[in-house]
């Protein structure tokens, strides 16, 4: 004889919606999650992970988009420039 494990989950409604007036009529693009887009538009790695510094993402995020390792992102941040 098997036994189920039936668990109940709540639903909790309100009546009472509070509705925020938008401030902006502003259109928030999607974030692009797609390496190809990154890499057209900064070159190599290591100036695309520059890039997409600069435009705020993290390391780890950096890292899932362009399919690095965290420590790889991180070295590249880390490292000096060469000057040519």
């Amino acid at each position: 004889m098997s036994r189920s494990n039936n668990k109940v989950l709540e639903v909790i409604t309100s009546t009472d919606t509070e509705v925020l007036p938008s401030t902006t009529s502003e259109v928030i693009p999607p974030v692009v999650l797609d390496d190809k887009h990154y890499y057209g538009k900064y070159g190599n790695v290591s100036q695309t992970i520059r890039g997409m510094t600069a435009e705020g993402f993290s390391r780890g995020t950096i890292a899932k988009i362009l399919g690095k390792r965290y420590q790889h992102v991180r070295n590249v941040l880390v490292t000096p420039l060469k000057k040519n």
